[in-house]
């Protein structure tokens, strides 16, 4: 008869003829335990065909070195956070569960599931207004601000790229911009009011135009600004067809709120038969990797994502070691990227 029975550390210890913990710390490599002796356990482990049970290894300690994120995974900089802190997590001996937030109804449900799971230390990347409860919170938030004040604070400061992008602009000859604006929250609505003080600082006219932050939000956008341009409405076109300056009559230059609705824009202009950059130039935020690569070569703002989550993961690490007495907020500087999506002003294109 085949025994289908799990293989248990219990089983490894009788055949080397040593104690449970002795395996138990050798199978996490744990320095106590000599590397001879690490690699027997190891090789019996292998052998015997033992895998190693997560929800046992985490429920037999009285605090589990384990850290949450809650993300939406449909946005490509959540997903470039989650990878860094996972590859921190892995280096500093912690576990790492990360709930897509954008799979429930209430996100606030992601947070549920992973209490469920022990998981007492949090990290939010970017979550709505009042992601917790009384008795439920995020312990880090990555984010523009935050309205849970035991949370810390884990904060990209984009008006320096801000700024550059300005001065970027202006000296091509940008002067009237539309700035394809986020969905609403205070992350969007702090990057509004850096992008309206960078351009207001170079004297470049800015458009607000509401948006979104993924791929599609950025194409639909683009069409009603189309539209709206081509209609003459809006005040974003010129009076008289003499005055004109190009295809969108001023504006020849849109910011968007990210790198995906940048995208969409692209998307958008070329399915036109507007050419970015000669007719208008494109900019996002985020710098990522979609956005940099050959097909949309993005002018971009980069937000410092790797230091962003290393502070991000450092502070989680100290409060769940009990070395963080109380909440605090670090800043991160963000930096201008001038890819090949920005150029001249079109009325300054010699052809």
């Amino acid at each position: 008869m085949v025994d289908h029975r799990r293989v248990t550390m219990k089983d490894i210890a009788n055949a080397l003829g040593v104690s449970v913990s002795t395996v138990s710390l050798a199978l996490r490599d744990d320095p106590r335990i000599s590397i001879s002796v690490q690699r027997r356990v190891q090789a019996e482990a292998k052998k015997l065909g033992y895998r190693i049970s997560l929800s046992g290894a985490l429920l037999s300690q009285s605090k589990p070195k384990i850290i949450g994120v809650v993300a939406n995974f449909e946005q490509e900089l959540h997903s470039a956070y989650v990878k860094e802190m996972q590859s921190l997590a892995t280096q500093n001996g912690y576990w790492m569960m990360a709930e897509n937030a954008s799979s429930y109804k209430n996100p606030i449900d992601a947070l549920k599931k992973l209490s469920q799971f022990r998981v007492e230390t949090i990290i939010a990347i970017d979550p709505p207004i009042s992601l917790y409860s009384n008795d439920l919170k995020p312990t880090v938030v990555i984010a523009q601000g935050c309205d849970s004040p035991t949370a810390s604070l884990v904060i990209s400061d984009s008006f320096q790229g801000a700024r550059d992008l300005a001065d970027h602009l202006y000296s091509l000859g940008h002067r009237y911009v539309v700035y394809l604006d986020g969905p609403k929250g205070v992350s969007a609505e702090a990057r509004r009011k850096v992008i309206r003080r960078a351009m207001e600082q170079k004297d470049i006219s800015l458009k607000i135009w509401q948006a979104g932050n993924s791929l599609e939000a950025g194409f639909e956008a683009t069409q009603e600004l189309l539209t709206e341009i081509w209609s003459g409405k809006e005040g974003l076109a010129c009076k008289s067809f003499g005055d004109r300056r190009g295809v969108l009559g001023r504006t020849t230059a849109i910011v968007c709120y990210n790198d995906q609705c940048a995208e969409g824009a692209y998307i958008a202009l070329l399915k036109a038969g507007i050419s970015v950059p000669r007719d208008v130039s494109i900019a996002g935020f985020d710098n990522s990797e979609i956005g940099a690569g050959k097909a949309f070569r993005l002018t971009t703002i980069d937000r410092n994502r790797n230091e962003v989550a290393i502070l991000a993961f450092e502070l989680a690490c100290a409060q769940q070691e009990g070395k963080l007495g109380k909440s605090v907020t670090k800043s991160v500087p963000s930096r201008l990227i001038i890819r090949e999506s920005t150029a001249c002003a079109n009325y300054l294109n010699v052809t």
